[in-house]
Order: structure tokens, then sequence, then C-alpha cells
């Protein structure tokens, strides 16, 4: 079984998601997306993290017994508005970019997302404002 790099999958959202014009209209031109966030940030903002995994052991009909490998990323938006509505708008435009690199996207690496799965969505009311929560599990495999 292939290793999947999860640093190449990160730079390939990272990449997606700055090239998004729905996402650049929310986080500004250059996009303040980030994975170490910076000691003084401009807001609103977006967090990508990666969550380490085990490749999974499954059985398709008619095929046999596969590995597959998963790859779960983590979306955090930051805002100080005083609603969740701007981050979950930024909630919003990041889910259209993942549905979107299903089949489509081949990350550095030759790595293509064969299918995604929303783990968790939630805002929630922080002390200086809003913060918003995505996960999601993408099954890869090399290209």
């Amino acid at each position: 079984m292939a290793a999947v790099n999860r640093h190449n999958i990160n730079v390939g959202i990272i990449t997606a998601l700055t090239n998004a014009a729905a996402v650049t209209a929310l986080i500004g031109n250059p996009p303040r997306v980030y994975t170490r966030t910076p000691r003084h940030v401009t807001y609103p903002w977006l967090r990508v993290d990666s969550i380490p995994n085990r490749p999974k052991f499954v059985v398709i009909s008619g095929s046999g017994p596969l590995w597959i490998r998963t790859a779960n990323t983590q979306f955090s938006a930051f805002s100080l508005k005083t609603s969740a509505s701007e981050v979950a708008a930024i909630q919003a435009a990041v889910a259209d970019v993942m549905d979107a690199a299903v089949s489509t996207v081949t990350f550095t690496g030759g790595v293509v997302v064969m299918s995604l799965l929303v783990v968790e969505s939630m805002p929630y009311e922080v002390e200086t404002g809003w913060d918003a929560v995505s996960e999601y599990e993408l099954t890869v495999q090399p290209s």
C-alpha cells in the first residue's frame, strides 16, 4: 500500500481554498488561511489542521478486501462578529471547495480524493466572537 503524505493533501486543500473566489471574498485576498496561526492576525481567518488516522480495511462487493487511506482535515473559521453568520458563510464556502475536490483534484504526490464525509460541522460562540469547526474525512488513493 502506497503512503499518502498528509502534508501534500493540506497543501492541495489550501491551494484549492485560496483559488476559490467565494473563499477570498470572505477571508481576504490573499486569503488568510493558516496551518499555524500568526501571533497577530486579521479577522476573519481560517485554520486548516490534519488529524492523524490509520488505514482502514474494507471489503468492496465483488472486489474483495482492500486497504484504503483516509485523511481527516479540520477547518476552523474565526470571526469577531456578534453572530455566527460570517463563520457559517466561511464554512459553506469551504464545503463547496471540498465537494468540488472529490475525484477532480490530484494533489501533489498524485493523491486523488475518492470520497468525502463530513464528520462534524458546527459554529459556537467564544469570548471574542465566533468559531466554526468543520471536520472532513477524505478517502484518498494514489493516482
